[in-house]
């Protein structure tokens, strides 16, 4: 083991030495020193910068330092800070059990808000699809308009997701998810409340904004709270989760379509005035938002937000009601302060050299060119970048947000086609699944380009499938004016088939006419 060197200034604990050729690595949480040209030509590390000294103080946020013999050292007990051997060997084993306890007992409670973080944003997303046949009814909303509330939320989130780092600076992990689960309650409960389309797109939107901060800080603040051995095992359950939310929202559909009439019915007219269905559809996200917001409450604050917003003591805190022994959270603790010291050498380091270089000080405009100069780093991000920007555009997300609406096109009724997008959301879950029993098996590379050929074989099966339908179609041997054409991007537009009209709001395929009609018939004989 070596000699045990002590440390005073943490009630003389005793700690093994690092090795001999431990003292020339970088610090913990950053890379060793390698030898790459950088922009400038100078060597440096992998990182582009020099790593800084390694610092066994901090600053306890009352304004002295600890770990280099703070002033207030002598008023605090001996375990005040830090770790404490003695007085840790001194707990009984019924304590230390009760600690451990304890601490599982709050990574359960975490796992359980992972959970709904993941299944908030799956219900959010998966409900338009079934509640949107009732709805575009009850509003008389044109196609156009459909997919503007489809796509309200997703934008909505899209840019609340770029500006959640600027949110979680500002009011910590816990404070953003807080922030988003009180969002999310607020906009699913106005949901109800909609009364035309512009102000149904604009609760849409606000859901969209507290989807767009918990999805970019839960999964953070999951890796930075859960223990080490748990934090794989929990961001797995959110992304579960996120599936099993649409697969309930699809099943929520389903039984308050159900109970609604089976949809379709409307006011007997036909217009769906009197149809509320949706409205429940989409409010019911408030009761997990709700359950969220209450979770996170009594959840700490990320100890590594608390550092670098200067408040060392309550990170140590934190650490200690989340870690099984002070030894772990003591060594934890100064990982984070190492961390956060290079970090802050690191930006000045790029303040100074991106001013120099580009004519400006961001440090946004210096990382950015520090990525895509550096090869290996530039490679990896497009990699990256380019595998999410692909499993975004492949057309798997469109395929879920309009499936009760392909269903119906197919010839299915409202209510089976409400029931089978709940259905098709299960297919995810079952893929999920089985991936993560066989990423190991199989390996990363396999398991993306086998998932990427199936989804590529089901988009051109289902493209085909409607291409068929149309084709094979009885005829159409006249078509009122009204019903004689569309807009078209695949062909001519002209109505030559029953599958065209009976595609057509407004129209209907009696015998061999296209006419105009609703629900009750043809508008004329």
């Amino acid at each position: 083991e070596g000699e045990m060197v002590p440390l005073k200034a943490h009630g003389g604990a005793s700690f093994p030495p690092r090795d001999a050729e431990d003292e020339d690595a970088a610090p913990r949480g950053l890379p060793r020193v390698v030898s790459v040209p950088s922009i400038a030509g100078s060597p440096r590390s992998s990182t582009g910068r020099p790593p800084p000294p390694r610092s066994r103080s901090f600053d306890d946020g009352g304004g002295d330092r600890v770990g280099d013999g703070g002033n207030r050292r002598d008023e605090m007990p001996p375990d005040a800070v830090g770790y404490n051997e003695e007085v840790w060997m001194s707990v009984s084993r019924g304590e230390r059990r009760r600690r451990r306890e304890g601490v599982r007992r709050r990574m359960r409670h975490l796992t359980l808000m992972a959970a709904l973080g993941g299944f908030l944003f799956g219900y959010d997303t998966g409900v338009i699809s079934g509640a949107m046949l009732q709805m575009k009814r009850s509003l008389s909303l044109t196609p156009d308009q459909q997919e503007v509330v489809v796509s309200s939320t997703i934008f909505s989130a899209f840019v609340f997701s770029l500006v959640g780092g600027t949110i979680n600076s500002c009011l910590g992990r816990r404070g953003a998810i807080l922030f988003a689960a009180s969002v999310s309650t607020l906009g699913s409960f106005l949901l109800m409340f909609a009364w035309d389309y512009p102000s149904l797109v604009a609760k849409r939107a606000v859901v969209g904004m507290g989807i767009g901060v918990a999805s970019l800080t839960t999964p953070v603040y999951i890796a930075e709270v859960a223990l080490p051995t748990m934090r794989g095992k929990l961001v797995i359950v959110n992304a579960l989760l996120c599936v099993v939310g649409q697969v309930f929202a699809g099943m929520i559909d389903g039984l308050i379509a159900w109970a609604d009439g089976g949809g379709g019915g409307g006011d007997g007219d036909g217009n769906g005035e009197d149809e509320d269905g949706w409205r429940y559809m989409l409010g019911l996200a408030y009761v997990p938002s709700l359950l969220m917001l209450i979770g996170f409450r009594s959840l700490p604050e990320s100890p590594r937000w608390l550092v670098s917003a200067g408040r060392s003591r309550e990170a140590l805190g934190v650490l200690r009601s989340i870690r099984d022994c002070d030894r772990t959270a003591h060594d934890e603790l100064f990982e984070i302060v190492d961390a956060n010291a290079a970090d802050a050498v690191n930006r000045k380091l790029e303040e100074e050299e991106g001013k120099g270089l580009l004519g400006c000080g961001t440090r946004f405009a210096w990382r950015a060119a520090s990525m895509i100069v550096h090869g290996p780093t530039r490679r990896a991000l497009v990699l990256g970048c380019g595998l999410m920007a692909l499993q975004q555009f492949s057309g798997v997300n469109t395929v879920m947000y309009y499936a009760a609406s392909i269903y119906q096109m197919s010839g299915f009724d409202e209510l089976t086609s409400i029931w089978l997008s709940g259905f098709t959301a299960l297919g995810q879950v079952a893929g999920l699944l089985l991936s993560i029993h066989l990423v190991e098996r199989t390996g990363r590379r396999v398991l993306v380009l086998t998932s990427l050929t199936f989804v590529t074989i089901s988009l051109f099966g289902l493209g085909a499938s409607f291409y068929i339908a149309r084709v094979g179609s009885d005829p159409v041997a006249f078509a009122d004016n009204a019903c004689s054409s569309r807009d078209a991007l695949l062909w001519d537009g002209v109505t030559s088939g029953c599958f065209d009209c009976a595609n057509m709001d407004g129209c209907g395929f009696c015998g061999d006419r296209c006419v105009e009609g609703d629900e009750t018939g043809p508008k004329r004989e």
